[in-house]
């Protein structure tokens, strides 16, 4: 949420033409918890796929690189004098990811078992009766 809040107040200040510290601040709160998050979900996503974490990875990276260049020609639609393209597509973005996040994680989350459950959690009830 607080992503897609501070790339909404970039769009509301892009949108007034406010000043550029109000820029800066509403950047600052959408773009620097990605540096945390981005690292840890990245982690636990691929902390399931076991063996196959490699190639998980390599999906990942390709798929945001992939992102990256489909959305370039957008962000330059207006111009280079207008951050409106890059303030639609981060609004756009967050708003999806945060719609996949409930579609796709929260529920999985909230059922008893879920189906999330990561190696070592399925791990410690076998090595526990191992050791019995």
């Amino acid at each position: 949420m607080g992503h897609l809040t501070g790339a909404v107040l970039f769009l509301a200040g892009v949108l007034l033409s406010v000043p550029l510290w109000y820029s800066i601040v509403s950047l600052f709160i959408a773009i620097v918890p990605l540096s945390v998050l981005g690292a840890s979900s990245t982690s636990m996503a691929l902390e399931s796929c076991g063996k196959n974490a490699g190639s998980a990875s390599a999906i990942l990276g390709f798929s945001s690189m992939v992102l990256g260049g489909v959305l370039m020609p957008v962000a330059g639609a207006m111009g280079e004098n207008s951050a409106l393209p890059m303030a639609l597509i981060m609004v756009c973005c967050f708003a999806l990811g945060l719609g996949a996040f409930y579609h796709y994680v929260a529920p999985a989350h909230r059922e008893k078992d879920g189906g999330l459950t990561s190696k070592r959690e399925e791990e410690q009830p076998a090595a526990a009766e191992n050791q019995n």
